[in-house]
């Protein structure tokens, strides 16, 4: 009897996750393969370098001030490897590298490309999310318990798919 019920309840279990994976499982498996930032370096070889123009650096020249005709250029949303959402798309800049790039130093992606603004920026913004502070170090910790683990592989882990998840579950508490 026992034995019976154990298969009935494989079968199930078995019969869920089948119908899980082509339901919806193998639609976020397409798009994590689609976006995931392994395939940067195969997309950047395709890319022909020699067709866009860089434009030259230009130094950052502090005008006077004037209210009725200056003009700013920055950028008031960054995020850095301290937003749960932008580690899930793959970022790897950390805020010391958010400014530096502002200011005009170049930057290597994760994919290998570097990358230079043509000149610095007058002001920046980073907005980190706040929930995820403190995370990074919480991780690093050797105390966790199985599911502090899990938890800290998703929410370290690149990954649409993760990040889908997320997105659907903070729309059902709408």
């Amino acid at each position: 009897m026992i034995k019976k019920t154990l298969l009935t309840l494989l079968g199930l279990v078995l019969l869920t996750v089948a119908v899980g994976w082509f339901g919806l499982g193998k639609e976020l498996y397409e798009r994590q393969n689609a976006s995931s930032p392994a395939t940067a370096a195969d997309d950047y070889a395709l890319q022909d370098d020699s067709k866009v123009q860089i434009p030259e650096q230009e130094a950052h020249i502090t005008q006077p001030y004037n209210p009725l005709k200056n003009v700013y250029w920055g950028d008031l949303h960054v995020h850095t490897v301290e937003s749960l959402d932008a580690v899930l798309f793959g970022t790897t800049l950390t805020v010391q590298d958010a400014y530096r790039f502002s200011k005009g130093d170049s930057l290597r992606s994760p994919g290998g490309e570097l990358m230079q603004l043509s000149r610095p920026l007058d002001f920046v913004a980073i907005t980190d999310h706040a929930e995820s502070f403190g995370l990074r170090t919480r991780c690093r910790d050797e105390d966790l318990t199985l599911i502090e683990q899990a938890n800290c592989w998703l929410m370290e882990t690149p990954n649409i798919a993760v990040f889908s998840v997320f997105r659907a579950m903070a729309a059902d508490d709408d």
